[in-house]
């Protein structure tokens, strides 16, 4: 049953890859047999089957969060027969997960500013689960809420998702401003590189076009029975409750707000948020080194990491012995 499969609140960051992983763990026991103080792992709740995420998060959660959930929905049954035919195995339908996104170019530039290891990985596994990973781009939030409306009608012949991720959803109801550019927190920009434009949100939009979308979403995760995660890098925004009678005045100058988790907690949707903590940056650069957040989710508080990576191996020029890789991407860990 999908309403079984818990998403841990660890699959929210990319795993590390396995070389990574396995020097931590040395670390962690050689730290322990000669009796250091180690820091203790936390302990990951479970997501709800209704749960949003609001606030910075890797571009490549919406991947991690499916692989982790087609992972676990690939175990076998506690009740199942200990053994089957090979044939009937591979008979069994399997499950998928349906990622809803804006224009494709904006998911692909954040990935590849990232540059998540686990990515690099050829293993059959993680290209199965990806397989199974649907990703669409809409291009405005009226075709996506049509493709939401026709995934969940009735008697379509389309297999329904197991889990529903909608992702940066909020990008959609956004436009840059005019003669107004600034470089977000935490981002940077090297000097032959134009800052970010500031986004504001597009005329006429309130709490409620955003909040249609997750109805619909809602109404789809109903009919498949399936899980719905949420994901707003922009954070916790304030939306505009009516909209003014001339689009001309300013969002700005509305004062009738609400907040999105809000909205969210009035359709049963469990919120959590990631709030900034402390940035370590270049004195000679001021590129950001390190950043460190908290994400506060069902009652628990967890915090994470942001510092930069390096570049595979493949992806960086001849170089000689014992040289390190280039600086490139950036690496998220739980701390």
């Amino acid at each position: 049953m999908v309403g079984a499969i818990t998403l841990p609140v660890s699959a929210l960051l990319p795993p590390l890859d396995a070389a990574t992983a396995h020097q931590k763990e040395r670390e962690a026991a050689a730290h322990e047999h000669l009796g250091f103080d180690t820091t203790p792992t936390p302990k990951f709740i479970s997501l709800p089957r209704l749960a949003a995420v609001l606030g910075l998060l890797p571009a490549s959660v919406p991947l991690s969060a499916a692989s982790a959930f087609l992972e676990l929905a690939d175990l076998p049954d506690f009740g199942s027969p200990p053994s089957q035919p090979h044939d009937a195995v591979l008979a069994q339908p399997k499950k998928h997960v349906l990622v809803l996104t804006g224009p494709r170019a904006a998911l692909h530039l954040a990935l590849e500013e990232q540059d998540p290891a686990f990515l690099r990985s050829h293993s059959y596994a993680l290209s199965n689960r990806l397989r199974r990973t649907d990703i669409r781009y809409c291009p405005s939030v009226t075709h996506l809420k049509l493709l939401l409306t026709v995934l969940g009608a009735e008697g379509v012949k389309v297999a329904p998702p197991s889990m529903v991720v909608l992702y940066d959803i909020l990008s959609l109801l956004m436009a840059p401003q005019d003669g107004d550019k600034s470089v977000a927190d935490g981002d940077e920009c090297s000097e032959d590189e134009e800052p970010k434009p500031a986004m504001i949100l597009r005329p006429g939009v309130t709490l409620a076009s955003y909040l249609g979308v997750v109805a619909v979403a809602l109404e789809l995760a109903r009919v498949a029975g399936a899980s719905l995660l949420i994901l707003e890098p922009a954070g916790d925004l304030a939306l505009p409750l009516v909209t003014s009678a001339s689009d001309t005045v300013p969002h700005t100058q509305r004062t009738r707000t609400a907040k999105l988790s809000e909205g969210l907690r009035r359709l049963g949707v469990t919120v959590g948020q990631v709030n900034g903590l402390e940035t370590e940056t270049d004195s000679a650069s001021q590129r950001t080194r390190e950043a460190r957040y908290e994400l506060k989710f069902g009652g628990e508080t967890y915090t994470f990491t942001r510092s930069v990576g390096t570049k595979s191996e493949f992806a960086c020029p001849p170089r000689e012995e014992g040289e390190p890789l280039e600086e490139g991407g950036w690496v998220w860990e739980w701390s």
